[in-house]
């Protein structure tokens, strides 16, 4: 087979893990070619002021070695720069006049540090903070410089400080602005974090604009625009950066800020892609390491064919990186008159905690001084979850007493940048009894990036070992009856072709061939989504439930759960014609026959020309609308029409658990709708969709409301566990993923026609029998 050609430009940390889950998804696709600017293999950048700060050693920081590239068959090439993007031939040059084809480019060329337009930058001690040159170049001259200038008080610039205080030279911080990180910190937070560094020994030169850098042979001083100078021995300049857009822009491919890309990571170029720093997406560039792996995902899914993910943005947040000082920024940290603000600002232990919020939901947080709480204050953001009282209480007033990691749900991300999970850390550990936080980070990648959730993997780490440790999650196995997991047992299906329980539970890995209470449902439901159409032709093969040898449990389904007179006696007659011994009404409101004789299975089909459903099968529980209240009579017809359309459409195709879903109208009955699994509300402007209390989406229309709850239904359906509640599921996958999906019109359109189709499969298995 030949393989296509994948050329990256860019050989830094988007592009790198693009090309590195590529390989991992399908390691035969491509020829994989990859060229960098630098004289190095792909290393972590965010790591470069923990090298300086003395924290870190320069191997710790590479990503990925030389022999990496050559395991994988990944062509590299440093030190040698893309020039020119044939697009008509489909090949790149370089400026070493090597030529490159390619069916798929991809442009990961990052960004540009800014150095300002003043007399003097020319100077060989005049040097931003960006690459493993600049850092050895500062180490390496700090054995004969006394003093250093940092301009700009932005967080990289500050955490350059720190590193060249910790090399002994004196610092000096200019900044442009009235105060410290002024794009992210409030002047109650910069006056805070300025008091902590002047006491590890910076100075601070606020509002000063500097014009030029003097000096005979060396640097020897800044000026700026007031007419003051300070004398030094370097400059860093940290005064910003802009995407690195050069090659697209020289070869006519569109651009602004950035390189233009949808949310498939496409130019508006065929077969070229960007990713990372120098990509804009929506009118925004993102510079912070979660974003780009984010975009890293979706391009590797697009390019392996994988998957239907896209990007819709992301969330921004960030850390500051020096030792002793604890900051952390996150979402839109903006105020306006639609936002509320609750504050602490304890200035004895140096601690400032703001929640902005914005009906009821956390859109922007700061956290100084204690941080403990940034996983769950991400989570509020990011799934755009109600906050009560209560939780924003226990955010901004928790005390040192609180574990924070053991209140943390087993889903939380402990490691933001790699999605590395608290759950997947304990079972990692567990699993492969790791003693230390760096061999956590080798196993699960959490804390590989930009190094913020360190602290908390290694509080994570201390509660697994404690006495208090009580959360278990080892890799177990579906039931007794098989060793496999039930993810191994669904893929098992899925390439082995497995169309029935029995066929599955004749492969390897199954101690007990018969199966047991847990097993046969779930190999039923998998089956039955899996190969839809073949499961539907035989109705009975997925209607009855087998008991003891030669007999079966059959459910009817009642309408509304009503249980009428005329239907126990009906059913009663029924049970004494076909001698069945036991009938139940279960806590899903239907009548089950138990101890039905299989021969006598299709006749009592016949015999009630009703809808049947097995013993273990888990459906949308018939909706519950909610009683007119004041002035909302007149909408309770528009209630009850999507109730009974989405009844009508849904009520008996198979879930992985019972939906319940309550729809209401008026604002006293808006908590009763959140109190249910999934909620539809009326509202003045359309419908509002919930799960478990939080607020999922809006549309306009009752149409659309009954296509986001179907795409909803659908993709719950096809990703969940079998057995895992639509509330699980949603907290597990995340709100971000479920609005990309309904959003996407495409996907949802595949979601939707899935459904419709296995939908109509309820008249086939009724016509198989009757």
């Amino acid at each position: 087979m030949n393989k296509k050609k994948l050329v990256l430009i860019g050989n830094g940390m988007a592009g790198m893990n693009t090309v590195e889950k590529v390989v991992e998804a399908d390691p035969d696709a491509f020829e994989i070619t990859v060229f960098g600017k630098e004289n190095h293999p792909n290393y972590n950048r965010i790591m470069l002021s923990s090298i300086l700060q003395g924290n870190t050693k320069f191997e710790d920081i590479s990503i990925h070695s030389h022999s990496w590239y050559d395991d994988n068959n990944v062509r590299l090439h440093t030190g040698e720069e893309v020039v020119t993007i044939d697009k008509e031939n489909k090949k790149v040059v370089t400026d070493k006049g090597r030529e490159v084809f390619y069916d798929k480019l991809i442009i990961a060329t990052g960004s540009n540090p800014f150095i300002l337009p003043v007399p003097g930058t020319e100077k060989e001690e005049v040097l931003p903070f960006r690459t493993l040159e600049h850092c050895r170049y500062m180490i390496e001259s700090a054995g004969r410089f006394k003093k250093a200038v940092v301009i700009g008080g932005g967080l990289l610039g500050l955490e350059a400080a720190r590193g060249l205080l910790n090399l002994g030279l004196e610092v000096d911080v200019v900044h442009l602005g009235k105060h410290l990180m002024d794009r992210q910190l409030d002047e109650t937070g910069a006056r805070l974090l300025q008091k902590d560094l002047e006491e590890q020994g910076m100075n601070f030169l606020l509002e000063k604009k500097t014009s030029k850098i003097t000096g005979n042979d060396k640097v020897e001083h800044v000026h700026f625009s007031d007419g003051t100078r300070v004398e030094t021995d370097m400059v860093v300049m940290s005064v910003g950066v802009s995407p690195n857009i050069g090659v697209a822009e020289e070869n006519g491919i569109e651009t602004s800020r950035g390189i233009l890309v949808n949310d498939k990571m496409e130019t508006k170029v065929k077969d070229i892609f960007a990713v990372g720093e120098c990509a804009e997406h929506e009118g925004i560039t993102y510079g912070l390491v979660s974003p780009l792996y984010e975009q890293a995902d979706v391009l590797a899914e697009q390019l392996t064919g994988n998957g239907g993910s896209v990007y819709n943005g992301s969330l921004l947040y960030t850390q500051l990186k020096i030792s002793g000082i604890d900051v952390f920024l996150a979402g839109n940290l903006q105020e306006s008159e639609k936002t509320d603000t609750v504050q602490l600002y304890d200035a004895i232990n140096r601690v400032y905690k703001k929640l902005i919020i914005a009906d009821d939901v956390i859109q922007g947080a700061v956290l100084y001084g204690d941080v403990k709480q940034q996983t769950k204050v991400l989570s509020f953001i990011s799934n755009q979850k109600i906050i009560s009282e209560k939780e924003m209480q226990g955010i901004v007033f928790a005390g040192e007493e609180e574990n924070i990691v053991q209140s943390l749900s087993p889903h939380a991300h402990i490691c933001q940048c790699n999605s590395v999970s608290k759950e997947e850390i304990i079972c990692s550990v567990n699993e492969n009894n790791l003693k230390t936080t760096e061999e956590i980070k080798e196993q699960t990648k959490a804390s590989s990036s930009c190094g913020g959730c360190k602290p908390m993997v290694a509080e994570l780490l201390a509660y697994i070992n404690s006495d208090d440790f009580n959360e278990y999650t080892k890799k177990q196995s579906l039931c007794a009856c098989t060793n496999k997991t039930e993810e191994e047992i669904v893929e098992d299906i899925q390439l082995r072709q497995l169309k029935t329980s029995r066929e599955v539970r004749e492969e390897p890995g199954w101690t007990n061939r018969e199966g047991c209470e847990i097993c046969l449902p779930a190999l039923r439901y998998y089956t039955n989504i899996i190969f839809m159409e073949e499961q539907a032709e035989n109705f009975l093969s997925a209607a009855v439930i087998e008991e003891e040898e030669g007999t079966c449990a059959l459910t009817l389904q009642t309408e509304g759960g009503e249980v009428t007179p005329d239907l126990l006696n009906k059913a009663s007659a029924a049970a004494e014609k076909f001698g069945i011994p036991s009938m139940q009404l279960t806590p899903g409101q239907r009548l089950r026959f138990s101890g039905v004789k299989k021969e006598m299975a299709a006749d009592l089909v016949r015999e009630f020309n009703m809808d049947f459903l097995p013993a273990d099968y888990y459906t949308l529980e018939p909706v519950q609308t909610l009683p007119s209240r004041g002035s909302v009579k007149d909408n309770r017809s528009a209630v009850l029409q999507v109730a009974a359309s989405l009844e009508k459409q849904l009520l008996y195709v198979p879930t992985p658990w019972f939906v319940k879903l309550r729809i209401g109208a008026s604002a006293e009955e808006i908590s009763e709708v959140k109190r249910s699994a999934v909620g539809l509300m009326q509202v003045e402007k359309g419908w509002e969709m919930y799960i478990d209390g939080e607020l999922l989406c809006t549309a306009q229309t009752e149409e659309t409301v009954i296509r986001q709850f179907r795409v909803l239904f659908q993709y719950y359906r096809e990703s969940a566990k079998f057995r895992e509640e639509i509330t699980a599921w949603a907290t597990r996958v995340s709100f971000i993923h479920i609005r990309e999906v309904l959003f996407d019109i495409e996907v949802s359109d595949i979601l939707s026609e899935r459904l419709t189709k296995e939908a109509g499969q309820r008249d086939k298995w009724t016509a198989a029998v009757v």
